[in-house]
């Protein structure tokens, strides 16, 4: 979050709009491509949750056995991205205006596949993390190395150096985190080589059965939330994508950190739900929506009010900001905070089935609204129809979900 935050100060001034929105829609099609390791790593939290209470060599079958699959899984993801890319249609798709520009980010999709297959191994060793309950130790690594990155990132900016470096560099920190960490987890005898294809063979119809259903609703998700850096270039053209990707990064101050914080609760509510302990749920439930509602609301509304001061700064002067814009986009972030802290607990306690069917209706009403709406008003309809669709879509079914108890804590 950082390295691309204060990437934009150091990198928007000397690649302009168009090459800085198309680095952005180059990081954006990380997350909406981390459905393609099929819901596995998702999965692997609440498999090792469960075999966490087995004992140390049972959770090492299991994370082995997990971590090989999605590993399976990236493997064949590259080879399929490669084989795609030649017959994609990239000038529609982008809409770059400059040949040159174009070129460039055609060619940074060669190292952005590689990136992103490691990326799904690295993002998987961070979920296992979180099912076996070390989530602090990870993400205080994560840190560690993200520091670096920013170092990197400076340096590049002072070369100005290209969209295939800055993309190495905001790409590879979190990939170098999650391989770091294979490593811890391999020397604590937590990862076995001896016999993994046993392990695999054992563990991957339990990862991908339980993933099966994880990755509709990643798929679903992904619709509705994270393609809107592609809506917008396919729409409006890929230079518009950089006041978006400036909003989202700016308000991911708020965001990220709850997104952190909720995260790391998953592997305590799929404790709990193994225990039956449904008291302990309803307290934690409780106090993380309460927390993220106020804490989040009053975070995002400080940096809706100094957003023109931020922007002036990140951008150079070079963005001028739009308080409609904004003040939506502060909504949409409050509702993503919110939304996080009730995502993680139904995760948590195995409710994934009536997620995948209200983000699936969530997805598939909100697609062409955006459409609509981009086009009338630009981004603020984007974001509007974000908002509507979600709180009709997501909020009213899920209340309603809660009152007739078919959501039960």
């Amino acid at each position: 979050m950082l390295t691309v935050l204060a990437g934009i100060s150091w990198t928007l001034p000397y690649l302009g709009s168009e090459r800085f929105g198309g680095w952005m829609t180059l990081l954006s099609m990380a997350a909406l491509l981390s459905v393609l390791d099929l819901g596995a790593g998702n999965a692997l939290v609440n498999h090792l949750a469960k075999h966490r209470h087995e004992g140390k060599q049972s959770t090492a079958s299991a994370l082995s056995g997990g971590l090989g699959v999605v590993a399976l899984l990236a493997i064949v993801m590259w080879i399929l991205l490669n084989l795609i890319h030649p017959i994609l249609p990239w000038a529609s798709i982008l809409k770059v205006k400059d040949p040159e520009n174009l070129i460039e980010l055609t060619s940074a999709f060669r190292i952005f596949y590689t990136l992103f297959a490691l990326q799904l191994f690295a993002n998987a060793v961070g979920k296992a993390a979180t099912g076996m309950q070390q989530a602090h130790q990870f993400g205080f690594l994560s840190l560690v190395i993200s520091v670096f990155g920013l170092a990197l990132l400076y340096m590049a900016s002072i070369n100005h150096l290209g969209i295939a470096w800055l993309l190495s560099i905001t790409l590879g920190a979190p990939v170098s985190s999650g391989f770091v960490y294979f490593l811890l987890l391999w020397k604590r005898g937590l990862f076995q080589f001896k016999g993994l294809p046993k392990q695999v063979i054992l563990h991957w119809r339990d990862v991908l059965s339980v993933g099966g259903l994880f990755f509709i609703l990643q798929i679903a998700v992904i619709v509705g939330w994270g393609a809107d850096s592609l809506v917008i270039a396919s729409t409006l053209g890929v230079g518009s994508v950089t006041m978006y990707a400036v909003a989202q990064r700016m308000y991911q101050l708020a965001t990220q950190p709850f997104s952190i914080v909720n995260s790391s609760l998953w592997a305590a509510y799929a404790d709990a739900h193994v225990k039956n302990n449904r008291v302990y749920v309803r307290q934690l439930f409780s106090r993380s929506f309460m927390t993220s509602l106020i804490l989040g609301g009053l975070i995002v509304g400080v940096i809706y009010v100094a957003s023109p001061v931020i922007l002036k700064f990140i951008s150079k002067s070079h963005l001028s900001p739009d308080p409609l814009f904004f003040a939506i986009f502060a909504v949409w972030a409050l509702i993503e905070i919110v939304g996080n802290s009730l995502g993680t607990m139904l995760n948590g306690i195995g409710v994934v089935r009536y997620q995948v069917i209200v983000s699936g209706l969530f997805a598939v009403c909100v697609m062409p609204f955006k459409f609509v709406l981009i086009n009338r008003y630009g981004l603020n309809g984007l974001m509007l129809a974000n908002v509507v669709c979600y709180l009709f879509l997501i909020a009213v079914p899920y209340a309603m979900l809660f009152k007739l108890r078919k959501i039960s804590l």
